[in-house]
């Protein structure tokens, strides 16, 4: 019987804002019919340790002959109830432009608009990652896979697929430069009325939840002091956070959602969006988390020079984000982008704010979907996981402003 594994890869690359880490999980696949491009897994890593298996420019050099342009008139209004607006750094799928410069109704590549004005709209139909060094890794994380088997052959095409590089910031502007309009609401209600009955939910399936948890740890340490903004009821915190000394402050809308979380040592009700003021003196925190939220943000620059201004010299925020969350209440912009433009989009926060160095990016695909969720039958995989996280450098002076 044919041996069979689970495999992590990661994709490791940089552009001039940020350093990122695109992992994606295979299930049940034969190791020994596994390529990475050119390379071939000739020697299967550790359990539980990541080797690099591949490095280079393993997509080539980005090709001028795949910039086209396009007429403006060509490009639609709207495409299945969302707005088509080709403003440079954004990207769509080929189909948008279907039955034009040859494009087909199911192309679903993606294509990236690089500048546009009223009559012309200039595209890079170049891979997202063309032209940039990559790093592979893979780490094994079952040798005994107890998952379905799996198509093995060459998985790069897979780790890059539908994302990775498409949080890149575009060469001479912004990976996606927010206007006021996107920070437009289908719902701009008053949210403390929205957020008045408690909601004791998860947006994440468990699998998702349990990976939160090991992303937040990777930033605690003995003794910190942390602030989850933007809280409810489950911090996504690890079991052994309180047994280490980690001091836990929530903010969120609701006092019942607060109330119920046990990880949390004190905690305020306060809209973001109302007063972005944080109440907090200066360099009170080690590190900032905030899960599940950063969609809902209508003043999202005030509030990050308001976490710089909380966090200590060193101290880092963490913003983290999935594919759920309640669409009246987010912002219009961020239903339209791809999931890995909203990186970009997060990143494109911290970037403008200028409190913040280091910056990274980091992607989880592939998991698990447990069998009980309530959406086992709609995507047997777990929820994506995407974050976004940079620091106050060392000797900020924590002054907003």
């Amino acid at each position: 019987m044919t041996r069979r594994i689970d495999l992590e890869l990661a994709v490791r690359w940089q552009d001039r804002r940020a350093h990122y880490r695109d992992r994606r999980i295979f299930h049940g696949i034969d190791p020994s019919n596994i390529r990475i491009g050119e390379s071939s897994l000739h020697s299967q890593p550790s359990l539980g340790a990541a080797a690099t298996v591949a490095e280079g420019m393993l997509l080539g050099p980005a090709d001028a002959r795949l910039r086209i342009a396009t007429a403006r008139s060509d490009w639609p209004i709207a495409l299945g109830g969302q707005r088509i607006e080709p403003r440079p750094g954004r990207w769509f799928p080929r189909l948008v432009l279907a039955g034009r410069q040859d494009f087909s109704a199911g192309d679903r590549a993606p294509m990236r608009v690089i500048d546009a004005d009223a009559q012309t709209v200039t595209v890079d139909l170049n891979p997202p990652l063309a032209g940039l060094p990559l790093a592979i890794d893979a780490t094994v994380l079952s040798s005994a896979s107890s998952q379905p088997a799996a198509a093995a052959g060459d998985l790069l095409p897979q780790l890059l697929a539908n994302g990775p590089g498409m949080q890149a910031v575009l060469a001479g502007g912004a990976a996606t430069s927010p206007l006021g309009e996107d920070f437009a609401r289908s719902d701009e209600g008053s949210d403390g009325d929205f957020y008045a009955a408690p909601r004791f939910v998860d947006h994440l399936d468990a699998t998702a939840l349990e990976h939160m948890r090991i992303l937040h740890r990777r930033f605690l340490a003995p003794g910190m002091r942390v602030l989850d903004l933007m809280a409810s009821c489950n911090s996504h915190l690890p079991d052994d956070a309180t047994d280490i000394g980690v001091s836990v402050s929530g903010l969120g809308m609701n006092a019942d959602e607060l109330a119920r979380n046990p990880r949390l040592a004190q905690h305020v009700v306060q809209d973001l969006n109302a007063n972005p003021t944080l109440p907090f003196a200066a360099a009170e925190f080690d590190t900032v988390l905030c899960a599940l939220s950063v969609e809902y943000l209508v003043q999202p620059l005030a509030v990050f020079d308001e976490v710089a201004r909380v966090l200590k010299p060193g101290g880092i925020f963490l913003a983290s984000f999935s594919e759920r969350w309640f669409p009246p209440k987010a912002i219009r912009l961020w239903s339209e982008l791809h999931p890995f433009e909203r990186i970009g989009l997060v990143l494109e926060y911290f970037s403008r704010s200028g409190k913040f160095s280091d910056l990274h990016a980091e992607s989880l695909r592939g998991l698990p979907r447990p069998p009980d969720d309530k959406y086992y039958r709609m995507t047997k995989l777990s929820d994506p996981i995407y974050a976004v996280w940079g620091k106050v450098p060392p000797t900020a002076s924590n002054q907003s402003g």
